[in-house]
Parts: structure tokens; C-alpha cells; sequence
């Protein structure tokens, strides 16, 4: 990417292990390591050098509100989605750190949970420490048919199910990133349909 790497050594390229991100502070080119592989190498073979990772679990008795009436006609007037969908992919609230977090659930297609994605008023986002990487929503996801509809948010995914669609999953982490995991999922279908958002990140991803 840099025509300038052999000036001073590759001390200003930056590489981000767990979230497979790449910046050159010299050049100021950044993205992820996909794109960057796609043009300077085999994406697959990356893949298969990478060293797996301690995964951790959460804890499946956290306490979550999302029995509360309350909480479920505030999430359908702000975003339009209904009691039904939000108690069908168990989304809820909890207090963190003095602050009321919606809790996004992660779990397998066995229902095992891998991960939690925690959105603050303000619009933060954390996620459990150390955890497994991969789709939202994969307990509704049918292996068998031909195609999986990958969006770009948990939102747009509790949406396109309330529309109708089947076989839909979200990306964890914003149209940008992609992980071995994801891969895995992607590998076992013969199609994937991107439902991104129309801005330059979403068509970039």
C-alpha cells in the first residue's frame, strides 16, 4: 500500500490481531486485513495461519430486564421494532457501570451463548472480553438452504425478520470487519446476500 515503507522501517503500520484492522500512519491508508489480502495475497491462507484464541463464555444468568413492558414500548417507538421480535432474539437491558445498557444476545444455532453486544444511551458499544467473534443471530439460521442474508446490525437484522425474510444474520462489529469465524459460517452456502447500508462504510464492507 505504501510506496514509502522503506523509509524509516514499517515502525508507523499499524495491525490490530483481534480485530484484523490495518493503518499506515504514513500514508494514512486504513482498512481491514480482507481487502488487504485480496489484493496482496490469498485471503484463505491468512485464515488458516491464524492461532486460535482462548474463547470466553458468558455467564447465561445475567439479569436482564426484558420482561419490562416499559423497555419494549420504548425499543418499538424509537426503532420500529415489535415486543415480539425483541423477546424472539432475547433482547434486553441491564445496569453497567451506573449506566442502563441494551443487551444484544449472542448465541449459537443450538442456542448456546458466545457473546453480548451492550449499547449505552450515549451509543457506546462494548462486548464481552475475549469472546467468540461471529454472527448475530445464528439460532434462527436453517444449514440446509442455499443462501444466507448477512446486514450490517442487530437492528436491521430484528427488522428484515419482521419483514418476512429467513436465513438472516448480523455482522458483529460493523460492515468494516470480517473473522475466521464468520468465514466458517460463510463457507457452508453457496450464496450470500449483503444487506448494507447505502453509505460509503456499509458499500465498502
Amino acid at each position: 500500500y505504501c510506496e514509502n515503507a522503506s523509509e524509516g522501517g514499517y515502525d508507523h503500520f499499524y495491525f490490530s490481531s483481534e480485530k484484523h484492522l490495518f493503518k499506515c500512519h504514513k500514508c494514512g491508508v486504513s482498512g481491514n486485513i480482507y481487502s488487504f489480502m485480496k489484493e496482496r495475497g490469498d485471503i484463505g491462507a491468512y485464515i488458516s495461519r491464524l492461532t486460535p484464541k482462548p474463547i470466553f463464555k458468558p455467564k447465561e444468568d445475567l439479569k436482564i430486564t426484558s420482561e419490562a413492558d416499559q423497555f419494549y414500548s420504548w425499543y418499538e417507538k424509537e426503532r420500529g421494532i415489535s415486543k415480539e421480535i425483541l423477546q424472539k432474539y432475547k433482547v434486553g437491558r441491564t445496569k453497567r457501570n451506573d449506566k442502563t445498557w441494551i443487551v444484544y444476545q449472542y448465541y449459537k444455532a443450538d442456542w448456546t451463548l458466545f457473546n453480548r453486544k451492550y449499547r449505552s444511551p450515549e451509543k457506546h458499544f462494548e462486548t464481552e472480553k475475549d469472546a467468540e467473534k461471529n454472527y448475530y443471530g445464528l439460532q434462527f439460521v436453517n444449514f440446509k438452504k442455499d443462501y444466507l442474508i448477512v446486514c450490517e446490525g442487530e437492528d436491521d437484522c430484528h427488522a428484515l425478520a419482521q419483514y418476512g425474510f429467513e436465513n438472516v444474520v448480523s455482522v458483529p462489529f460493523g460492515a468494516g470487519n470480517y473473522t475466521p469465524e464468520m468465514d466458517e459460517i460463510n463457507k457452508q452456502f453457496k450464496g450470500l446476500i449483503l444487506f448494507f447500508d447505502n453509505d460509503f462504510k456499509g458499500q465498502e464492507g
